[in-house]
């Protein structure tokens, strides 16, 4: 269903579907890029009168790289890009976040953030690539000199969080800035009457 859609030459979005669909969002719902890879069997089929599993240098590809949009605010989330790799390297990587931020502004989405997990191709991506040698939280972006964030592996680290804060109970945040002094203390223990107090309720 994705693939029928991308160019079997490129492996980026022909654009007039991702027209379509960002044309139904407003401003504040474009968007957050994506970046992920899955390992596949290394391996080459003719189908739809087409070979699949060659990478652009007609190696077998042992990757896809793949770049999906997703609105902070709302429900839309598109792939965009898939790229078969045989070996993936920061430099590729950073040639196909290059296409493919140029797809994405070509239909007037906006890049706000950019998530990857926690692998030294990424991290190397993001230090030598996008911040020019030193690791940053976030980096301007060129055409439209907005910030646009710098996130590695949310959900790994939502969930380390949750499940650390529920076996110690208390989490205590250092202070990151002038305006948090005292930086924040929170009790477990504070939710579990908070769940209690609202199961009561009818």
């Amino acid at each position: 269903k994705v693939t029928r859609r991308l160019q079997s030459s490129s492996g980026i979005d022909n654009t007039t579907y991702l027209k379509m669909r960002v044309s139904k969002l407003n401003e504040l719902e474009r968007a957050t890029i994506l970046i992920d890879e899955i390992y596949i069997a290394k391996r080459v089929e003719y189908t739809g009168g087409e070979v699949q599993g060659l990478t652009a240098d007609g190696e077998v590809a042992s990757t896809l790289l793949c770049f999906m949009v997703k609105s902070p605010t709302s429900k839309y989330k598109d792939v965009v890009a898939i790229y078969p790799i045989n070996k993936l390297t920061a430099s590729k990587l950073n040639d196909c976040y290059k296409e493919v931020s140029a797809l994405v502004r070509s239909v007037s989405l906006n890049i706000v953030a950019i998530s990857v997990d926690n692998a030294s191709v990424n991290r190397k991506f993001f230090t030598e690539y996008l911040c020019e040698g030193t690791l940053k939280t976030s980096i301007i972006d060129p055409v439209i000199k907005q910030p646009v964030f710098l996130i590695f592996d949310p959900v790994h680290d939502l969930k380390n969080l949750y499940n650390n804060f529920q076996a110690r109970k208390f989490f205590n945040c250092p202070s990151f800035g002038q305006n948090l002094q005292d930086g924040c203390h929170a009790n477990f223990q504070h939710v579990v009457e908070l769940y209690n107090t609202e199961a009561c309720m009818s």
